[in-house]
């Protein structure tokens, strides 16, 4: 099972998109079969990952309004990208206000990658956060700045916490920061042969360049 998640995890960042989201169905099987609910709270959470860089997220929309209800970080995230696939911008804002609110309050394991998946949604959604939302994300994920952010080991990997200081200092004004910070995000994940996340990256580093000129 374990290796399974660990092959799910290291595909969905860099290698083939079909054999995580195998593998990850895997752990999950075997997680259910052998009554090990975390397994399949991972593999639920790797195969969100996976779905959302496919643009699939909504596939699964019943299964993250469940996980969502049961109250376990970060499915909230992953459900308001989902409902935004839907079409459902009111319902996805609304969970991204709610996780806002209580982004001090989460356990410093889901704390990192729950700031990631905030900048992600609000930039999907065009969402002008309030600045102290701004400095709050920044500062929890200052403290990635060089790594990657990874959910609870095997569970999600979000790329580069640079990557999401750039689009934090974007938003701040402050776009030789902006610059710096998605240097330094794509140098990580050509490094770590991420293919996933140096392509993002290489996209993110074009768009800021241009907002630079």
């Amino acid at each position: 099972c374990s290796s399974d998640l660990i092959t799910s995890l290291v595909d969905s960042a860099g290698r083939d998109a079909r054999r995580a989201e195998r593998s990850g169905g895997a752990a999950q099987e075997f997680g259910a079969a052998a009554g090990l609910p975390v397994a399949g709270t991972v593999g639920l959470l790797q195969g969100a990952a996976i779905r959302r860089e496919t643009q699939r997220a909504h596939e699964i929309r019943p299964m993250l309004e469940f996980a969502t209800s049961a109250g376990y970080a970060p499915f909230p995230l992953l459900l308001a990208e989902a409902r935004l696939a839907d079409g459902d911008a009111a319902g996805a804002t609304e969970l991204v206000a709610g996780v806002l609110d209580g982004l001090a309050d989460l356990p410093s394991w889901a704390r990192a990658s729950s700031a990631a998946l905030v900048v992600e949604v609000i930039d999907l959604l065009g969402m002008e956060p309030e600045p102290r939302d701004v400095a709050d994300l920044t500062s929890i994920l200052t403290t990635q700045s060089g790594q990657m952010v990874v959910l609870a080991l095997v569970a999600m990997h979000l790329g580069p916490a640079d990557r999401y200081l750039a689009r934090l200092a974007v938003r701040a004004g402050d776009l030789d920061r902006a610059l710096d910070r998605i240097h330094a995000a794509r140098e990580l994940a050509i490094a770590a042969e991420t293919v996933l996340w140096s392509g993002w990256c290489a996209v993110d580093e074009a768009e800021i360049g241009r907002a630079h000129v």
